[in-house]
């Protein structure tokens, strides 16, 4: 089982028999915006984690705002969010994008990445070929309505679950509920 161990910035691994815990990445108490291998890496208030079938983790890391990736190795590395914090909002490449607050992630089977960007209430993605958009919401605009694309509201939407069909479905915190896009759409 893999948890991220928020308070301590960190990504641990549990043992499902002996409960014992390793650290898999994160200075075990130490914040930072860091990339590097296993201890070296510094998370700043990892929300969520995402394992996809490769072995690679993926971490919301909220207040580094960005997206990580942990290979199977140890090496930690930022897919997405700009290397520094602005308040720039678009879809392109992930690199450069701004991310504001991302929690909860979920990885499809070609490597998407799903999160939720909750203090823009929005749902968004990475896609394989390094590029982020916007799934679902309107940046900046809170609220609930069902509908497709930026005519969707969400009210701090802090998680995110992919079924085996690719129905993505969104914790919707600020509106205390369960929220679902179907499969190879952006309606809510």
């Amino acid at each position: 089982i893999v948890v991220a161990d928020t308070l301590n910035h960190s990504i641990r691994r549990l043992d499902g028999q002996t409960f014992a815990t390793t650290l898999l990445a994160g200075g075990g108490g130490n914040f930072g915006r860091q990339d590097g291998l296993g201890a070296a890496a510094r998370f700043n208030f990892p929300t969520g984690v995402a394992v996809h079938s490769s072995g690679d983790i993926y971490v919301a890391d909220t207040r580094g705002y960005s997206i990580r990736r942990i290979s199977p190795q140890g090496q930690v590395q930022r897919i997405a969010g700009a290397e520094t914090e602005s308040d720039t909002y678009r879809d392109g490449a992930a690199g450069v994008q701004s991310l504001n607050y991302p929690m909860g992630v979920a990885v499809a089977p070609d490597r998407t990445v799903y999160f939720c960007e909750n203090q823009r209430h929005t749902v968004r993605r990475v896609l394989p070929n390094g590029t982020v958009e916007t799934v679902a919401g309107a940046e900046g605009v809170a609220g609930f309505a069902d509908g497709a694309d930026a005519n969707a509201r969400f009210n701090f939407p802090s998680g995110v679950a992919l079924d085996a069909e690719g129905n993505l479905y969104i914790a919707d915190t600020g509106n205390h509920a369960v929220r679902r896009i179907a499969a190879g759409t952006r309606t809510v």
